[in-house]
This record gives C-alpha cells, sequence and structure tokens, in this order.
C-alpha cells in the first residue's frame, strides 16, 4: 500500500457554513454596513469556480465510518485537490485526538479516482488507527461518484490584529446527485485561516457575525452533508 508522501498536507477544519437566500443584500450589509468588519483588515476579493466531487460506496459505508472523500478542481490551478477528511460526530479516541483531521494531495485535474485508491487506504488508516472493520483497499475499490458540487465562489480574507484570520466565501451552489437530480443554494462558508488556538475568537467573531446579520441560516458545516439533506445520495 502506498505511503503517505510528502506531496500531501494535513490540517484540521474549523468552520461554519450559513444558508444565505438574499445573496447580494446580506453580502453588502456584511462587508459594507454592519460594524461586524470596522476592525478588521479585508483583502481584494478573489473570485473563482470550483467543482467538487463526492465518492463513496453504494452503501454510504466512508460516510458512516466518518470519512468523506472528494476531488476537488478548480478553474483558476493546474492542479486538483485529491481531499480524505475524518468528519464523524463521535469524538476521537484520545491519543489520536490531536492527528490533523484532513489529508489535501494535489493530483492531475483530469485525474480519475481509482488511481488514487492506495493514497485514499493509506490516510485512513491515519485517520482512523484503530482500523473500519474491514481493509480499507478493499472498500477504497467500491467507490463511486455520489454527488457533485458547483460553486461561483467570491472569497474574502479578514484580518485582526489579535491573530485571527478568517476566510469568508460567498459561494452560488449548485449540488447534483448521481441520478442528476439538482438543487441550488446560495452559502456563505467562513473558515478559519490562523492556527487552531486562535479557534474561540473565531466562535466570538462567528457570534457577531451572526448578531450583524440575523438572515444568517446555519446549516452543516459539509457540502456532503448539505447534499445529503436536499438530494437522495
Amino acid at each position: 500500500m502506498a505511503a503517505i508522501n510528502e506531496m500531501g498536507r494535513r490540517e484540521n477544519y474549523v468552520g461554519d457554513k450559513f444558508l444565505i437566500e438574499n445573496y447580494k443584500d446580506i453580502q453588502k450589509n456584511i462587508l459594507h454596513t454592519s460594524n461586524v468588519l470596522k476592525n478588521f483588515g479585508v483583502s481584494s476579493p478573489l473570485k473563482d469556480v470550483v467543482e467538487k466531487k463526492y465518492y463513496d460506496t453504494n452503501d454510504l459505508f466512508f460516510r458512516k465510518v466518518g470519512i468523506n472523500i472528494s476531488i476537488n478542481v478548480y478553474k483558476s490551478r493546474p492542479y486538483a485537490d485529491l481531499v480524505v477528511r475524518y468528519d464523524s460526530d463521535q469524538k476521537r479516541i484520545q491519543f489520536i485526538s490531536n492527528i490533523p483531521d484532513t489529508f489535501i494531495k494535489k493530483v492531475g485535474k483530469k485525474d480519475t479516482i481509482d488511481k488514487h485508491f492506495e493514497y485514499i487506504a493509506s490516510t485512513i488508516l491515519e485517520l482512523i488507527p484503530n482500523g473500519i472493520s474491514v481493509e480499507p483497499l478493499e472498500k477504497v475499490r467500491q467507490v463511486k461518484l455520489k454527488l457533485t458540487v458547483k460553486k461561483k465562489r467570491e472569497r474574502y480574507r479578514v484580518i485582526h490584529s489579535n491573530g485571527l484570520k478568517v476566510i469568508l466565501s460567498f459561494e452560488q451552489s449548485v449540488y447534483m446527485n448521481s441520478k442528476r437530480n439538482k438543487v441550488k443554494l446560495n452559502i456563505l462558508e467562513l473558515r478559519l485561516d490562523s492556527p487552531k488556538e486562535t479557534a474561540p475568537l473565531f466562535d466570538k467573531f462567528v457570534h457577531d457575525l451572526q448578531l450583524a446579520e440575523y438572515r444568517l441560516i446555519k446549516t452543516k458545516h459539509s457540502d456532503l452533508f448539505i447534499g445529503q439533506d436536499y438530494l437522495d445520495i
């Protein structure tokens, strides 16, 4: 089985997602009208398009054990990201609680998932060292495309003098299952972009933002989970 190598990186995801119905009005209020960003430096907007493809077995085995597998293709980048993330409501056992929850590897934009089966299986053993009750590679070989998410994003990086850095991503998203059923949703993603030690500052920032913009509707933090709420996957 292939070992995890220097081509990949590890990280922890800290973030929240909100449904936004009046996209332009809410965006204007957050960026310009409300006072929530008055003490932050705000970057120029970065616009891009990303297509996320989520894979699982027919019985959603990996979703059930807390593993998300996706390939993310960006219009503005010459490569794609293969993402394997531990994402479960069950707390990890103490001795691995500090292990990063996400592995990201640069891959070819036209790569098919089968080219990376061994790498995916290796990351799963890193994310869940006590095992998943079956041989990972055997199960990984059964995955199929279950959900595609296409996003037009407008992102801002906001920075505070206390060290907090947050990515604000305003997204016009289309979720599509393997039967090509679709749902369109506008989403605001807030993602911590500074060290994990600043997570309490991030939580306060999110709280202040919700007070300033009451129309934000909190939703699942994962596009996979959002897709499952609206579509048969």
